[in-house]
């Protein structure tokens, strides 16, 4: 399935065409064919190891594809790398800072690589996410580093974000204010693809999502289609007067027990009423209802591709 199999193909600002990468024998990323429109927030969710980093490097020109081509605002990104480059903001995965900086050194640093001084937003960032340029980055927590790494992403205004695991080590406070401002850039019909292994983070703030296995993309769905489709867990403990004959198979399909816990899947439909029908059963006593983790989302599919 290609990326933009449920998407509208129109004004492309990204656009792979068998996009591929080898590392010896290691087949890394495999005939990605991909497309993201103007003003999107894409999804994009793997594994360690499923090419997801590999992919987002080579559309940054870090790394050379071993086969197809890569067009970003409709330019093949060989020809024109530099200028594109100017018109994207990127935040790795594995961010590595220069310790001995302040971090306003640093910034003034990410500025001059861009032939900036006084970049348009960085003063707005600074002071939203809450970050002190006298510090030294040696001294910086994970969260302030990261909000240094967000920061030189964001602060010359790009067209393009393609973003790493952008909310790692963020707190709460912090993630909500970062996801206003990544609001923001989409209404100004900014561009942006979110990679995280984070589903509730997915949910609150993309439109698309795309699942990487093995290298390929496996699905691509729209958020709404992601949650109609999910599947959700109920856990029951139970008394001797419970008997597992009175629970609507049709609703609720048990995938372990343990002593008098029950575990269930359902459909993520109608949440509050098939609840409420099950509970209602003779010798319940008590049930949890804990929140989807992207590990069974990613199961799901692998599960699909392995029939």
């Amino acid at each position: 399935m290609t990326m933009n199999d449920n998407m509208n193909d129109n004004n492309p600002v990204i656009k792979t065409i068998n996009l591929s990468k080898k590392f010896n024998q290691l087949i890394a990323v495999n005939n990605i064919n991909m497309s993201i429109t103007e003003g999107s927030i894409h999804g994009f969710l793997g594994p360690n190891g499923a090419g997801k980093t590999t992919t987002l490097r080579m559309i940054m020109g870090l790394l050379k594809p071993s086969a197809g081509y890569i067009t970003i605002f409709g330019i093949p990104l060989h020809e024109n790398e530099k200028n594109l480059k100017n018109k994207i903001g990127y935040l790795p995965g594995d961010i590595v800072l220069y310790n001995y900086y302040t971090v306003r050194q640093l910034l003034n640093y990410f500025e001059s690589l861009r032939g900036l001084k006084n970049a348009p937003l960085r003063k707005e960032l600074v002071k939203r996410l809450e970050l002190d340029e006298s510090k030294t980055v040696k001294s910086l927590s994970t969260g302030n580093r990261q909000k240094v790494g967000l920061v030189q992403a964001f602060m010359h205004d790009p067209d393009l974000l393609i973003l790493d695991e952008p909310t790692s080590g963020l707190d709460p406070l912090i993630k909500i204010e970062f996801f206003k401002i990544i609001r923001e850039f989409k209404e100004r019909k900014k561009t942006i693809i979110f990679s995280s292994h984070i589903l509730s983070d997915v949910e609150k703030i993309c439109d698309y999502v795309s699942i990487i296995k093995d290298g390929s993309i496996i699905a691509t769905e729209s958020i709404k289609t992601l949650n109609k489709n999910l599947k959700r867990k109920l856990i029951i403990d139970t008394n001797e007067k419970f008997n597992l004959g009175n629970v609507n198979k049709k609703s609720f399909n048990l995938i372990d027990k343990v002593d008098n816990r029950y575990i269930f899947s359902f459909d993520n439909n109608n949440i509050k009423s098939k609840i409420s029908e099950l509970i209602n059963i003779q010798g319940i006593d008590n049930y949890i209802l804990p929140e989807p983790k992207i590990e069974d989302y990613f199961i799901k599919f692998y599960e699909m591709e392995d029939i």
